[in-house]
């Protein structure tokens, strides 16, 4: 329409001639400017676009390269190892994580209370918990 949005209003309004009761409508016609943001619209067309392509992984990809801040790269990141492969990984990897460093330590700190016959020395039970 142009930017005007038209709604339409019916009103059944009681009318008190004799004992008869009638009713009168009232028609209403109300027309709107809309203002449209063409910047909202085009992100918003976007959008729809990768949801119905199933694109999420470029669609966030593109919100990464295009963010201002650490703090919006780091939610798109986020957001884009939803649909990734490994998201597990992937998690731990954006939290400061290694999988394989992860890996390492379990087996080296299992090892270590191996060693002192299934009771946890408590230097090792120290390192365990405290890193």
């Amino acid at each position: 329409f142009g930017g005007k949005l038209v709604t339409f209003e019916n009103i059944r309004m009681p009318s008190h001639q004799g004992t008869e009761q009638q009713q009168q409508q009232h028609h209403h016609v109300f027309i709107s400017q809309v203002v449209t943001e063409k910047e909202f619209l085009s992100r918003s067309d976007e959008l729809q676009q990768a949801v119905q392509s199933q694109g999420f992984i470029s669609y966030c990809q593109k919100k990464i390269d295009a963010s201002q801040t650490e703090f919006e790269k780091n939610v798109w990141s986020f957001l884009k190892v939803n649909f990734e492969d490994d998201s597990r990984g992937k998690y731990l990897e954006l939290l400061g994580y290694r999988k394989e460093d992860l890996g390492k330590k379990a087996l080296k700190d299992s090892d270590q209370v191996a060693q002192s016959d299934g009771e946890a020395s408590p230097a090792a039970e120290e390192q365990l918990l405290g890193e």
